[in-house]
């Protein structure tokens, strides 16, 4: 009875101060052979109670892409729960994701059915006059039960792939370091093991906060250092087809690569108007790493068995950038307890390439008779979002 007592009373000083309801609508991509279209609705609530907060949410999110580099239907969902109060919080939330299939076309094409995952994060703020610090880990699996990848069926299966970091806040001073490690498997359909891929990722960040009358700045940089290797097999034990794979590989590899990141958010606000500028770049200071593959023919009626070997370098990302720049403006509305807030976005990316010095002159896209108007006009209409959020 006390227990109840206490749980009723407890129920009953609670206090809603915020429940919001949004969706956005976003246009990824359009052109000539389908349209790739975003959408994402999310609900939340914020709850007190004394000096106890909580706060809970759920989002939903469903790509549905018909274009011919990737044709999906993936739907994500992410429910989230909140506590804290003046010393410690506690958050947590968790994801499913599934879709049916994945093809994704890049000179073949590759395509992976029955395609699922599950995604959780926990994290323990602690709160010391002005400064917080956060550590926080999340987790990833995720598989699909059969697939086709040009020269060989197989499925893909991540076990595990980990997050760890820890984050510390202090005035207007921002400071992030963030580890990431994993494993990529690659079965054939009949669950033997084909390849074995593992990564490692180590990120710092490093941010700062200025306010100037209405405008807000942001900036932030950081470094992040990559490495992984890969093994993989395809034999006569594991590839038990009649005709196809004609050709036996066993491969070996590493990358490695080290990246500069910097950016900047700007807003701007003015009564009900809000307009804002987030910047943010990567750029592979040095990207390498190397690959070593031993083929082998089948012998018979249309095979002489003969075998080989090849070596060469994975550098295909060193001196290359990717910057985006989201440009959004919204704008408040409000009457009486409700609050709605409409607003009207677009991301440009931008990739860039330094020269490697060979003194070949000209572009890469000189080949290929340069960019095409229509590659232009989709680009342009890409990555354009719409939405609407209700706050009561």
């Amino acid at each position: 009875m006390k227990k109840l007592i206490f749980f009723l009373s407890f129920v009953f000083c609670m206090k809603v101060t915020a429940f919001e309801l949004s969706h956005t609508f976003t246009h990824l991509w359009s052109d000539s052979s389908g349209t790739a279209l975003l959408y994402r609705w999310n609900a939340g609530g914020n709850f007190s109670a004394g000096r106890h907060e909580f706060s809970s949410g759920v989002r939903i999110s469903w790509l549905d892409s018909t274009v011919n580099y990737c044709e999906t239907s993936f739907v994500k969902g992410d429910f989230f729960l909140e506590y804290k109060n003046s010393h410690f919080g506690l958050s947590g939330d968790f994801g499913f994701s599934f879709a049916d299939s994945v093809t994704v076309s890049a000179d073949h094409i590759y395509s992976q059915e029955g395609v699922s995952g599950i995604n959780a994060r926990i994290s323990v703020p602690v709160y010391i006059g002005n400064a917080v610090v956060k550590p926080y880990f999340s987790f990833l699996t995720a598989e699909s039960k059969k697939g086709d990848f040009y020269w060989f069926h197989g499925n893909i299966k991540i076990p595990y792939s980990g997050q760890y970091g820890v984050q510390f806040l202090y005035k207007n001073h921002e400071f992030n370091g963030i580890f990431c490690a994993g494993t990529v498997h690659i079965l054939n359909n009949e669950d033997f093991r084909l390849v074995d891929a593992s990564y490692n990722l180590f990120s710092v960040l490093y941010r700062q906060t200025w306010y100037a009358c209405r405008a807000m700045f942001k900036p932030y940089s950081g470094c992040a250092f990559f490495f992984g290797d890969f093994n993989g097999a395809l034999t006569s034990e594991n590839q038990l087809y009649f005709l196809y794979p004609y050709k036996y590989y066993k491969v070996h590899g590493d990358i490695k690569a080290f990246a500069v990141l910097a950016g900047i958010l700007f807003e701007y606000r003015r009564n009900s108007f809000l307009f804002s500028l987030d910047c943010n770049s990567i750029f592979f200071a040095n990207q390498n790493g190397s690959y070593d593959v031993k083929w082998r023919y089948k012998k018979n009626i249309l095979f002489d068995g003969s075998f080989g070997s090849d070596s060469g370098n994975i550098d295909f990302m060193n001196k290359t950038g990717l910057v985006s720049v989201n440009s959004k403006f919204a704008y408040n509305i409000c009457r009486s307890k409700l609050n709605m807030n409409v607003f009207l976005s677009k991301i440009w990316l931008i990739p860039f390439r330094l020269s490697s010095g060979d003194g070949s002159g000209g572009t890469s896209g000189d080949s290929d008779g340069g960019i095409s108007e229509n590659f232009v006009f989709s680009w342009i209409f890409s990555g354009i979002s719409a939405g609407i959020s209700f706050c009561m």
